[in-house]
């Protein structure tokens, strides 16, 4: 995975925070609910819990799929490459 694919993933688990935030914004200006009664029964709230779950979910998958699968890729690479100047350093 190149350094332009980790920045893209960064972005995108960057993108999926900013909704996330938002979205639980709008969650903290309804206040505590009681039950899930009170949730099922308010459209805007169900909207709301949809959008928090979603977006949580989406950024679990870029933070472990895409981004922590990449920094692996990107650092063993390296790795690999740093061998190999070192090897032809001391030939």
């Amino acid at each position: 995975m190149t350094r332009t694919r980790l920045e893209s993933a960064l972005w995108e688990a960057d993108r999926h925070l900013a909704v996330l935030e938002q979205a639980m914004a709008s969650w903290a200006a309804y206040g505590e609910v009681a039950n899930l009664d009170e949730i099922e029964g308010d459209p805007h709230r169900m909207r709301i819990a949809d959008q928090v779950l979603f977006r949580f979910m989406k950024l679990q998958d870029a933070l472990g799929m895409r981004l922590v699968r990449g920094c692996q890729v990107f650092c063993v690479t390296n790795f690999h490459l740093g061998i190999r100047s070192a090897k032809r350093m001391t030939n």
